[in-house]
């Protein structure tokens, strides 16, 4: 049946226009891969009912089946002529043993999701339950071997677990836990909030330089810091897009602040920037020693985070 796919696809393809035919629905075997009806012949009524709001929906099945085609052919070649499986002797085939997906978890776990769904109050166990009950056809099994007995034993069994507190134990410590995990994460934005406006703080207070000849002065680290006004404060757009590791040599700094300083007294020349909303921002930067040491563009690293906290802090 594999081999089929992709023949069986590319005819969907080429004629996308037959599943709105008026009688569409009442010849499966043009749709069906192995000529079986429809599982649900009004999903396929519902979607000729849509059909004519989406204009390109032929395009789009033709599209799609036409792609099928081709992933298929990729999928299958274990089932070539020949191939591995088809040299598998008719007597082994029913031994085997091949999961469903290529995830021993892939198809419980998703089943799980849509039954979690559509039962919210249900549980692991009870999923699990009638997961095995449907698979291993207990009910036919049941019928032909379980006794009265038997079933009043399976019943006492069963109020016995249900009585034992397990599945609530089991219920509080998820809650507990998804808790736990609510109140580390709040913890985490709070101290990176507080880390922000510390810092932020420490910028408004270091103050934005305009005095070009002293940004040609500065050190990396007061270069670092005017450029972190630029981000943080004057919310520069350019320096938005930056980071300092796009700029590691200290003429790249420069040239970045010098450049941000030019566009901030452009806008404030064209009223884009109130001047009133960057006046706290913007104060002397005290003159540098004469002895101050020009980092060297050849010696700058790359900024990294602990530099920036013994910067700040």
């Amino acid at each position: 049946m594999h081999r089929k796919l992709p023949d069986f696809c590319r005819s969907l393809a080429a004629t996308p226009s037959m599943f709105f035919a008026p009688d569409a629905v009442d010849f499966p075997k043009r749709f069906t891969l192995d000529g079986e009806p429809f599982h649900d012949r009004n999903v396929f009524l519902a979607a000729q009912a849509l059909a004519p709001q989406l204009p390109d929906l032929t395009r789009m099945i033709s599209a799609m089946f036409s792609g099928a085609a081709v992933t298929w052919i990729r999928f299958t070649p274990e089932f070539a002529i020949d191939g591995p499986i088809d040299l598998i002797p008719r007597s082994i085939l029913p031994k085997l043993y091949i999961p469903s997906t290529n995830d021993h978890n892939e198809g419980p776990l998703g089943s799980y999701r849509v039954h979690i769904r559509y039962h919210p109050n249900s549980t692991p166990e009870s999923f699990s339950a009638l997961e095995r009950y449907r698979r291993n056809n207990t009910e036919s099994f049941a019928a032909k071997y379980i006794t009265a007995e038997d079933l009043l034993y399976v019943m006492r069994e069963v109020r016995k677990e249900d009585a034992s507190g397990a599945n609530v134990a089991f219920r509080q410590a998820v809650v507990e836990e998804l808790e736990r995990k609510a109140r580390v994460q709040r913890e985490k934005v709070r101290m990176a909030t507080e880390k922000k406006q510390k810092r932020e703080e420490l910028l408004r207070a270091t103050g934005l330089e305009q005095d070009r000849e002293k940004i040609r002065k500065m050190t990396v680290p007061q270069l670092k810091q005017q450029y972190d006004v630029y981000k943080l404060i004057i919310k520069d757009t350019v320096i938005l897009k930056t980071t300092l590791v796009s700029i590691p040599r200290r003429q790249d700094k420069l040239d970045a602040v010098l450049a941000a300083l030019e566009r901030y007294q452009e806008n404030l020349r064209t009223d884009v920037i109130p001047a009133t909303s960057t006046s706290q921002c913007v104060t002397d930067t005290p003159e540098m020693d004469s002895d101050t040491e020009m980092v060297d563009a050849e010696g700058d690293e790359f900024a990294d985070e602990a530099e920036e906290e013994e910067l700040y802090h």
